[in-house]
């Protein structure tokens, strides 16, 4: 019986991953059977079309998705596939889920910013948006060093060509190439780290690194296993944006096309999270004292530099980018407390954040210029928001209040978990730096709320009526928060399960060959 539970899990992941490639073939084939005569690129109609077609193919998938996260989601198992190279749990199918649902937001507002950047070969954006999204599945459900190098790999390719995807511009190409180049720098790392610990363990897979750091604790005093450690770690670190890898951030996400840095702030991040809860409090448990400085430091240093840098810019893009790298400074906090609820109160902490970004991003992509169509860059250029539409500047108001951690918002409840959590981890320091890192991070959000509220007399900008779709993810985001505020504990509830069944379950459980 066991066996064939675990052949349905079996097929319903290789399903649910078959789907995607199938999905990444028919935009290929699409694509390629528009082509027109003597080289010429399609029309702006004919990608319209097509860009319509794709984003009902990806809402279809998205649902799909959801029907099988609530058929797994009823059997409480732990199951293994292509050889024991991959898993998959209900931990996992939640982060998958994180990833699915902001990367849904981001197809969602992609149509009609295609549409006013009139960017042509746009069907190419879906299908690598795609191919990322696989990667990343990947790379959460890896259980070795060669699947995770391959996966890190499969969705980073996708990334850099992402950013560099606005070809007629050359911020756009320099980001591709800023972080073709640093991104392969922290590859090599990774190898290099991967390759000393499999010299000193002789094994890739994670199953039997654990067995080996549970009888075995030879390797706890050795310095030059926990150099390989670093190495290993300094190199996911840098695709989690955290300081002081986070030099590559501000540019990329400046000179890339403004849906494509939406995709960066959220999507990989939400990957990278679970990565590190499955390596590190699982696998790596013997080194916990090891990791958790290893967190709280660049925690400290993210929470320190995104929070001061962030208030000399005045590139909007810029400034979301050391917003995003002070707001990982508090998820590496909590996972330096190692305590279950901090965890929770991480991935709660990520939930909220993928809605107020959202909310902020689709505020930066919908508002334009009447004159030329263009859209907002500048922190000054928001001073006619308010007289532009009442509405929209106070919903981007309360969004910037609740990332301050303004009570009664639902940033508020996101940081009052983690500050409980330290508090209940008895890490005091975390809960100092929190507040003070929150006191400078006011500075830039109490600037941008003065220019929005406070310039009511400056008319010299004049922006378009918003597209539906950016009108539409507003008001459901604003519902979202609105049911978040009145039950918050219950999405604690759900994301402590997952993580509490993630850890009381062996890994020896249902194997597939």
């Amino acid at each position: 019986m066991s066996h064939i539970l675990s052949l349905s899990f079996f097929n319903i992941e290789f399903f649910f991953c078959f789907n995607i490639i199938l999905l990444t073939l028919f935009l290929m084939g699409k694509g390629l059977s528009l082509k027109l005569r003597k080289f010429s690129v399609l029309n702006f109609k004919e990608q319209f079309v097509l860009t319509v077609n794709t984003q009902t193919v990806n809402f279809l998938f998205f649902l799909f998705f959801l029907l099988s996260i609530i058929i797994i989601s009823l059997f409480n198992k732990r199951f293994f596939f292509f050889d024991l190279s991959f898993f998959n749990d209900n931990f996992i199918l939640i982060d998958k889920f994180l990833a699915l649902f902001s990367t849904f937001f981001v197809l969602f507002l992609s149509n009609s910013y295609f549409k006013l950047e009139s960017i042509l070969k746009s069907f190419e954006y879906f299908l690598i948006v795609s191919l990322s999204l696989l990667g990343m599945f990947f790379l959460i459900s890896s259980n070795d060093f060669l699947s995770l190098y391959l996966s890190v790999e499969f969705q980073s390719l996708a990334l850099y060509v992402l950013a560099a995807f606005k070809q007629n511009s050359l911020f756009s190409i320099e980001a591709g190439l800023k972080y073709f180049i640093l991104g392969t720098f922290s590859s090599g790392l990774l190898l290099f780290g991967a390759s000393i610990l499999y010299g000193f363990t002789g094994t890739l897979n994670f199953n039997e690194l654990d067995l080996i750091f549970q009888f075995n604790n030879v390797f706890k005093d050795d310095y030059l296993f926990k150099l390989g450690l670093l190495f290993f770690f300094s190199s996911l670190m840098f695709k989690f944006t955290a300081a002081p890898f986070h030099m590559w951030a501000p540019d990329v996400y400046h000179g890339s096309p403004t849906i494509v840095t939406f995709f960066f702030s959220l999507t990989p991040k939400i990957i990278f999270l679970g990565l590190f809860v499955r390596l590190v409090l699982l696998v790596f448990s013997p080194f916990e004292v090891f990791f958790r400085f290893i967190f709280f430091l660049s925690g400290f240093f993210s929470l320190l530099i995104g929070s001061l840098a962030s208030i000399y810019q005045l590139k909007l893009k810029r400034l979301l980018a050391y917003s995003s790298i002070s707001n990982i400074g508090y998820i590496l906090m909590a996972l330096s407390c190692a305590q279950v609820e901090a965890l929770t109160s991480a991935f709660l902490f990520f939930f909220v954040y993928i809605f107020t970004t959202a909310s902020i991003f689709s505020v930066i992509l919908g508002v334009r210029y009447f004159h030329n169509n263009i859209k907002i860059k500048n922190i000054f250029e928001l001073m006619g928001l308010l007289n532009f539409n009442f509405s929209v500047a106070l919903i981007f108001v309360i969004n910037l209040f609740s990332l301050l951690g303004l009570p009664p918002l639902s940033g508020f409840i996101a940081k009052f978990f983690l500050f409980l959590s330290a508090l209940g981890s008895e890490f005091y320091f975390f809960l100092y730096l929190s507040i003070l890192g929150s006191v400078f991070s006011a500075v830039i959000y109490l600037r941008m709320i003065r220019l929005v509220l406070f310039n009511k007399f400056n008319n010299i900008f004049f922006y378009k009526p918003m597209e539906s779709s950016y009108s539409i993810l507003l008001s459901s985001l604003v519902l979202i928060n609105i049911i978040f505020l009145f039950y918050p504990s219950e999405i604690f509830k759900i994301f402590y399960s997952s993580i509490i069944n993630f850890f009381k379950t062996d890994f020896c459980v249902n194997f597939i060959f």
